[in-house]
């Protein structure tokens, strides 16, 4: 497992690849504009290619692009869909633009009343590739299943998949999120039936990333809140245990921890590799 951090931009890729150098990052992931507005700056490629470049001289890879906070491609507004398939579609386009290994995407929610919100979502997505013209990777985040947001089951992230067979789409399996809405992985055989359970609906080669956060709400409470390693309710055991399952061992992982905090980031990094690895467990984290 190659594990790193996602890494704040702080609106210049220039600085990206020594920031993941001096936190000790083996692979990373960024947002490729602000994720929380509808709208992006220009993309620089001058950054980018300095970017790419500094990445590769240090050997810092798979590098992830994280989308918008925004897009609902399961919306049944038609404004809204509309507006989040640019969004995406932008996305896509600016995920191939860093060379990046894939786009990872929330799934959003179709609210109460909306009926077979899969074939909504594939549709958007496919509208997307399309108005991006490019085919990077774009892989669908589970989600901690509040409200009625989709994506917190395989079932209906299998249901999904199928849809878009024809597509490169596969699945970034969140741990925080999926504790969230109700699995055990606080143990091997928790991770085993998840590991299971994931099968039965989903060929295994669809799961091509880890986000690797602890929780700090409840299992099961649908509460998405991401802590410190080893500091929640999946805790040091549950982070040993996934990296003990034989189908984890090539998957890059990513921790998205609280922050802003470099320090918060190393502890947090360097705890998530002794503890996949089964070295010696460094100083605990600071809540």
């Amino acid at each position: 497992m190659r594990v790193g951090l996602h890494i704040r931009t702080q609106g210049d890729l220039r600085g990206v690849a020594g920031r993941a150098v001096r936190l000790g990052c083996e692979t990373i992931q960024i947002f490729s504009g602000n994720p929380r507005g509808w709208t992006k700056a220009p993309f620089d490629e001058e950054s980018a290619s300095e970017m790419i470049a500094a990445l590769a001289l240090q050997e810092i890879h798979p590098l992830f692009v994280h989308s918008s906070y925004l897009p609902n491609l399961a919306s049944p507004d038609e404004e809204l869909w509309n507006r989040s398939i640019g969004l995406v579609a932008e996305e896509l386009t600016r995920t191939a633009k860093l060379k990046a290994e894939a786009l990872v995407l929330h799934l959003g929610s179709p609210g109460r009343e909306a009926t077979r919100p899969a074939l909504r979502i594939a549709e958007g997505v496919r509208l997307a590739y399309k108005r991006s013209r490019v085919a990077p990777m774009l892989l669908l985040e589970n989600s901690a299943g509040a409200g009625s947001t989709f994506g917190s089951t395989f079932v209906q992230l299998g249901a999904l998949l199928e849809e878009l067979s024809e597509l490169p789409v596969g699945v970034a399996l969140d741990t925080a999120h999926a504790a969230a809405a109700g699995f055990d992985i606080t143990g091997d055989r928790g991770w085993r039936r998840t590991i299971d359970e994931f099968g039965r609906w989903i060929a295994p080669d669809r799961l091509r990333l880890i986000h690797a956060n602890d929780l700090k709400s409840p299992r099961g409470s649908h509460v998405d809140r991401h802590w410190h390693i080893g500091e929640g309710t999946i805790g040091e055991a549950g982070f040993e245990a996934m990296g003990k399952m034989a189908e984890l061992e090539s998957l890059p992982v990513i921790l998205e921890t609280p922050g802003p905090e470099d320090e918060l980031d190393r502890q947090n990094l360097q705890k998530m590799k002794n503890l996949l690895r089964g070295e010696a467990s460094p100083k605990e984290v600071a809540p």
